[in-house]
C-alpha cells in the first residue's frame, strides 16, 4: 500500500495487469478452442493460473487464495468457428453412418442374389 496508496490502487496497478498477462498466457496452453469448456481443462486452468499468481504477487503483499473460473466468454468469431467444426464433425457422422447402412444393404442384397442364384441351379 505504500507504494501505490488504498487497496483499490493495488488492484488497480498491481493485481489486474498481472491478472490479464497471466489469463492470455494460461490461454495459449489450450490446444482448441473447445476445450475451454472441458471441467479437466478448466481445473488446469485455476490451478496454473492460481501459482502464477501467487509467484508475481507474493512480494506486492497480495495473497490470492484460490482461482475459480466461471462464465468463460469467447469472442464470437472463436464460437462461430467451434460450432462449425462441431456441426462438420457431425455431418462426418452422419454420413459414415449412411455409409454403413448402405454397405450393410449391398451385402444383404448380394447374399440374396446369390442365394437366388444358387437355387436356380
Amino acid at each position: 500500500l505504500q507504494e501505490t496508496g488504498d487497496a483499490d490502487r493495488v488492484i488497480d496497478v498491481h493485481l489486474v495487469p498481472i491478472l490479464r498477462s497471466v489469463l492470455r498466457e494460461q490461454g495459449k496452453t489450450v490446444k482448441a478452442a473447445q476445450d475451454f469448456f472441458l471441467p479437466e481443462t478448466q481445473q488446469k486452468l485455476q490451478q496454473s493460473i492460481l501459482a502464477d499468481l501467487q509467484r508475481q504477487l507474493e512480494g506486492k503483499g497480495i495473497v490470492v487464495e484460490a482461482v475459480l473460473l466461471r462464465d468463460i466468454n469467447l469472442p464470437d468469431s472463436v464460437k462461430a468457428i467451434v460450432e462449425r467444426k462441431v456441426q462438420t464433425e457431425q455431418e462426418v457422422f452422419r454420413q459414415r453412418a449412411e455409409l454403413e447402412r448402405q454397405r450393410v444393404e449391398v451385402q444383404k442384397q448380394v447374399v440374396q442374389a446369390e442365394a437366388e442364384r444358387d437355387a436356380a441351379m
